[in-house]
């Protein structure tokens, strides 16, 4: 399994926002908050033209 980085992406043909701002820091990586706290934030990239990332940070 490759390392997910920003080198593989294109090989994904995944959406790639490089110079977006860090402005969300989410704590966990579960099904729940991928699945729906951050399709909140990717709709809202995409419908208002907002340039925003997710910062994801394993719990202690």
């Amino acid at each position: 399994m490759e390392t997910l980085c920003y080198q593989t992406l294109p090989d994904q043909n995944a959406f790639i926002l490089r110079t977006g701002t860090e402005r969300f820091l989410q704590f966990g990586e579960g099904n729940f908050l991928r699945g729906f706290v951050d399709y909140f934030i990717d709709c809202a990239n995409e419908r208002m033209g907002l340039d925003n990332k997710v910062i994801v940070v394993q719990p202690m």
